[in-house]
């Protein structure tokens, strides 16, 4: 029964922190995306803000007339507006088309005064001149039979104030104005070059030329800011995944970089604990190859450890080897006599030991060609003695 609520207890527990877990990423999901959300927004008012400007700009323009003077001494009907006052009008680098709008009366003067020059000159922030450019102007011609039907049909509206004989002139001055970049246009001049031109207003009006995705942006601002907003929530989404696949791919190369730091390192050591085994192994082979203290040898062998074999002693060994293969073959013949002394060893015993060391010699060969190890830390001589 405890087993059954102890189980329960553990699958109720499991299955809630599990549902945490999801409830958190789905928080953090949400935030994440809302955060894209208000980021795309946010990018895409500062794009529109710095790429399209303002499109229409109008100015009045007050002409400056000197009273009483009718001679050519005296100056034009001049007007200076500022453009680049508290706020800039004019955006760096953008292109412009600039009107002026005249309202003139249809008076036998202005008739009289056919055509007059209008000037528009540019100045920067320092007086410099920047850009100039000047059109003819004329009010349109009527003739005396066509102003009398025109002052007939519209009489009524001439009488309520509801028309006015007057003309509207728009005079392009340019047509591509481009504004420069740092130090640009802080005032206009307009100047009409005739004294006896009479006007009821004039206005400046600049019309900014919009080209490429800022024509777009600016004709269909609906349809380009769901676009542009998608691409930029695309865009940071796409980088954010690039970002944490990049981190995942370190990870996993640092990884991949400790386990093979660690594989070497084992396979290190145990290639030195089969060396040190190998070294032992030959060790306790030669140890059972001693003869026993009761046996005379004629040869001494001599073992002497920590020092490197030379190409001398390879030769030694080789040596070691024929003779031992000659005296198997009974080629070798008996040492001289020895006289027996006492406590000396007798010619029977002398060649029982001989035999031994035969078969010793024999083996050592045999494991001097399989373990190189031993080999290169061991270091035989063999001398006759007599």
């Amino acid at each position: 029964m405890w087993r059954i609520v102890a189980a329960v207890v553990g699958l109720y527990r499991m299955v809630m922190d599990a549902t945490r877990e999801l409830f958190i990423r789905i928080l953090m999901g949400i935030l994440i995306f809302l955060g894209y959300v208000l980021l795309s927004l946010f990018i895409y008012a500062i794009m529109r803000r710095i790429m399209v400007p303002q499109k229409l700009h109008t100015l009045p323009v007050h002409l400056q007339y000197t009273p009483g003077c009718s001679d050519i001494q005296c100056p034009f009907p001049q007007a200076e507006l500022i453009l680049n006052g508290g706020k800039k009008l004019l955006s760096s680098g953008q292109y412009y088309k600039i009107l002026l709008e005249l309202e003139i009366p249809e008076t036998n003067a202005n008739q009289e005064v056919g055509v007059f020059m209008v000037n528009l000159t540019f100045h920067s922030t320092d007086g410099r001149y920047l850009s100039s450019s000047a059109r003819p102007v004329m009010i349109r011609f009527k003739s005396f039979l066509l102003q009398i039907l025109y002052t007939l049909f519209f009489a009524v509206p001439l009488l309520l104030g509801l028309w006015e004989q007057k003309q509207v002139i728009e005079l392009v001055l340019f047509e591509s104005y481009y504004e420069p970049y740092g130090d640009g246009a802080l005032s206009a001049l307009v100047t009409v070059q005739h004294h006896g031109v009479q006007l009821y207003s004039t206005q400046l009006s600049i019309e900014a030329n919009f080209s490429g995705f800022t024509y777009y942006l600016y004709q269909w601002p609906i349809s380009m800011s769901v676009i542009v907003i998608i691409s930029i929530f695309v865009s940071l989404c796409t980088c954010t995944v690039l970002m944490w696949v990049s981190d995942v791919v370190r990870d996993y190369d640092e990884q991949r970089r400790a386990a093979l730091q660690r594989r070497r390192m084992i396979q290190a050591r145990t290639t030195g604990q089969a060396a040190q085994n190998g070294l032992g192994t030959q060790r306790r082979g030669r140890g059972r190859q001693q003869v026993g203290s009761n046996t005379a040898l004629p040869p001494a062998l001599e073992e002497t450890t920590g020092s490197e074999i030379s190409s001398e002693e390879t030769s030694t060994v080789t040596g070691v080897e024929d003779l031992a293969s000659e005296m198997g073959r009974g080629q070798s013949t008996p040492p001289p006599s020895i006289t027996p002394t006492e406590g000396s060893v007798t010619s029977s015993d002398y060649s029982a030991g001989f035999n031994d060391v035969l078969s010793s010699l024999h083996t050592l060969s045999r494991e001097l060609d399989g373990q190189e190890v031993g080999v290169a830390n061991r270091n035989i001589r063999y001398r006759t003695g007599h």
